[in-house]
């Protein structure tokens, strides 16, 4: 119940956020209507992994990523869990155009708090200029 509580929060947060795009890009705003958490893997919180993961993305006419480019590798585990999720993201334009436009994302995953062996809790944060902050403590050995 509280997941689906977290994922609905998250969810209805993310209706709000809004893109500015760099100058190159005509200053079209975009905003995001479709977020998929990336996902603090339960290995990586066992071996203690955090780090950054920095992304440009080429959205189509339509919103939709079409390419992901690695700009900021971070861990290889950390690095799909953000690849992943960003693909499956959907963006509208607030604009009037129907033009491809490219966004930086900054993924930051953390560890704070005390050891658990629960999935849960995980925070996941979403702001304006393209961070997402995804927080969750440090794994004990977890239950399946």
């Amino acid at each position: 119940m509280t997941a689906m509580r977290t994922r609905a929060a998250i969810f209805v947060f993310a209706l709000g956020c809004i893109f500015h795009m760099p100058p190159t890009d005509a200053n079209t705003d975009m905003c995001l209507y479709e977020f998929i958490a990336p996902t603090y893997a339960p290995i990586a919180r066992q071996a203690n992994i955090r780090g950054t993961v920095r992304l440009r993305v080429k959205l189509d006419s339509q919103g939709t990523p079409s390419e992901v480019t690695v700009l900021e590798e971070g861990h290889p585990i950390l690095r799909e869990s953000a690849v992943n999720a960003v693909k499956k993201w959907r963006f509208c334009a607030a604009g009037k155009t129907d033009e491809a436009h490219d966004i930086e994302l900054i993924f930051i995953f953390k560890l704070e708090g005390k050891p658990t062996q629960s999935w849960l809790p995980t925070e996941v944060s979403f702001n304006s200029s393209g961070i997402v902050s995804i927080t969750a403590p440090p794994a004990t050995t977890l239950q399946y």
